[in-house]
């Protein structure tokens, strides 16, 4: 890709689809690889002399994985070495660096609440010690330095589960507290700080567009064409003050005539930055949850852990849907995503990244990506897929897993086909060109300029239920607890295939995703998974499953979130 400055960008990529190469504009570049499970084992930034191609190591981050796939080291070219350590439920309980130079270790309660932290380094050790109430809600925060207590932070918090105040007094008794105010959507509005007061706008579909700090704004100009939304330009006081290059992910920033590119690790952190002639100007090292232990270099950078955007006013991570405090491990408001009983961490409504920062990220603040090579595959699919010119096709993701001729015929259940990408397109096109498409039937198309509008690629679409795809709802259902809200949806399916009647919007997204998500498993993938991927697979807003006739039946299982999606308050 080409920048507006002329600078190209390309990616590389193996048999296997996997990214292998990047090369930036400002000769340097970044080398990916895989195992024979495409888990990624090695990533290196280069710079590369124009001249001679003489490549000079950067960076590099080497991990050693378990048989999951959970990392368990990672060495660095400067000498750095990581070590984790997990439970039985892989939640982070100790991130030890440099043979124990520095060490952080976390305790949690049975539900996953963190109950203590400890950072020891240079023979002295800071513990914090957290308290919870019966929604598991942090309530208390202690800190003490050698047993000697350092602060006491106490939250509060409105009916909806919202944050509301931050109170910490020190041992000496000094008190400061922070201020939070949501709006009707629990759209966090305004922060009051010690020091500053900060105010916040957002689109209908709830994604920021300003921040006002103390009388300043800065504007946010959305690319909402990307997998998740991303800030394009940045306005200060109606001045253009940075723009953003993205390809798969963020490339470059330019601020004042000067451009920086980014350069991340295998979580996708921004751990260097370089200037137009690849020289090195900034380092960030970050503990596991996100918090930033060292850096050098003075340029002003936002985007920093797992790659996103760093609210330097309120000290946490805006990541879209809720802001993410990286001190705490937890989010400032609840989750409006219910989660699955089948697996009790996604029912918690606070906790980030299911206590497993070093392996999963939370880009749009409502549900766990349970693998990062999983998540690159999202990241790179959405990026790349076309629509069919005869728009007999419908665009879709292939995470993980074979594509095979069962899978096809599946699909047609629905009445569309579906393109998988990268390393499945020769196999669809090798062992599928003997089956014909159908030339009639419901035809479902689109394109990823429809992603965001809460219906995704089947906005304005309606869907024939067929006798197969009913069934295999219906089966796929089966699995699960029986909740009113999908016996629900189901008999609506059932109606609409008993009068052959089109369905549209919550009706359709609810048919194809339990269609795709079905599929998915069977595939081998678990439910978290094949459910986050049946989301992405259409491009669909989370609330948008389920009927405004359905959510007003049953209103206890939703709350405001939901029923603002659909107008209902």
């Amino acid at each position: 890709m080409t920048d507006p400055d002329n600078g190209s960008t390309t990616y590389t990529y193996d048999d296997g689809n996997n990214l292998v190469r990047t090369n930036f504009p400002n000769d340097t570049a970044e080398i990916r690889e895989y195992d024979d499970l495409n888990r990624l084992t090695s990533l290196k930034t280069v710079r590369v002399d124009p001249v001679t191609g003489t490549e000079t190591v950067l960076s590099s981050f080497d991990y050693t994985l378990n048989d999951a796939g959970h990392r368990l080291q990672v060495t660095e070219a400067n000498g750095r070495v990581v070590n984790y350590t997990y439970d039985s439920l892989y939640r982070l309980t100790q991130e030890s660096i440099n043979n124990g130079e520095r060490v952080f270790e976390y305790t949690y309660d049975e539900v996953g609440n963190r109950l203590t932290k400890s950072d020891t380094h240079n023979g002295s050790t800071a513990l914090t010690t957290y308290t919870y109430d019966s929604h598991d809600r942090l309530q208390t925060e202690v800190l003490t330095q050698d047993g000697t207590e350092v602060h006491t932070i106490e939250y509060d918090y409105d009916p909806n589960g919202n944050l509301i105040r931050r109170t910490q007094t020190t041992a000496g008794g000094n008190t400061e507290a922070t201020r939070y105010t949501w709006n009707d959507d629990d759209r966090l509005v305004k922060v009051e700080t010690p020091t500053n007061v900060v105010e916040y706008e957002y689109d209908t579909e709830g994604i920021r567009v300003s921040s006002t700090v103390d009388g300043v704004t800065t504007d946010y100009l959305i690319d909402k064409n990307q997998p998740y939304a991303q800030v394009l330009e940045e306005f200060r006081s109606g001045d253009l003050e940075t723009f953003y290059v993205y390809g798969h992910d963020l490339i470059s920033q330019e601020r004042n005539g000067e451009q920086d590119v980014y350069h991340v690790d295998g979580l996708g952190s921004t751990r260097g930055l370089t200037d137009e002639d690849g020289n090195v100007t900034d380092t960030y090292d970050y503990e596991a949850f996100g918090e930033l232990i060292e850096s050098s270099g003075d340029s002003e950078n936002s985007y920093r852990f797992a790659g996103e955007q760093f609210d330097e006013d309120l000290g946490d991570y805006y990541l879209r849907d809720r802001f993410y405090d990286q001190g705490s491990g937890r989010f400032l408001r609840r989750d409006v995503y219910e989660g699955r009983h089948q697996e009790p961490l996604t029912l918690h409504k606070y906790l980030y990244a299911h206590g497993n920062p070093s392996n999963n990220i939370d880009p749009t603040g409502f549900f766990t990506v349970a693998e990062i090579n999983a998540a690159n595959s999202v990241r790179d699919i959405l990026a790349g897929m076309q629509v069919d010119s005869g728009s007999h096709l419908i665009n879709a993701i292939l995470a993980r897993g074979d594509y095979g001729v069962d899978n096809f015929l599946t699909d047609f259940a629905i009445n569309a086909a579906f393109i998988s990408v990268g390393f499945a397109a020769s196999y669809l096109s090798q062992n599928l060109t003997r089956i014909p498409v159908p030339a009639g039937g419901m035809v479902v198309g689109g394109s990823l300029d429809n992603i965001g509008s809460g219906f995704g690629i089947l906005t304005g679409r309606s869907v024939k239920v067929s006798k197969k795809g009913l069934e295999i709802v219906e089966a796929h259902l089966k699995r699960f607890d029986d909740v009113p809200q999908n016996k629900m949806m189901l008999e609506r399916l059932q109606s609409a295939h008993a009068a052959n009647r089109p369905i549209s919007q919550a009706d359709a997204v609810f048919y194809t995703h339990e269609i795709a998500e079905a599929g998915f498993m069977s595939r081998g993938m678990d439910y978290y998974d094949a459910h986050n991927a049946a989301l992405a697979k259409y491009g669909v807003d989370p609330r948008s499953v389920y009927a405004p006739e359905v959510i007003q039946a049953v209103p206890e299982y939703f709350n405001s979130y939901w029923k603002s999606f659909w107008g209902l308050n």
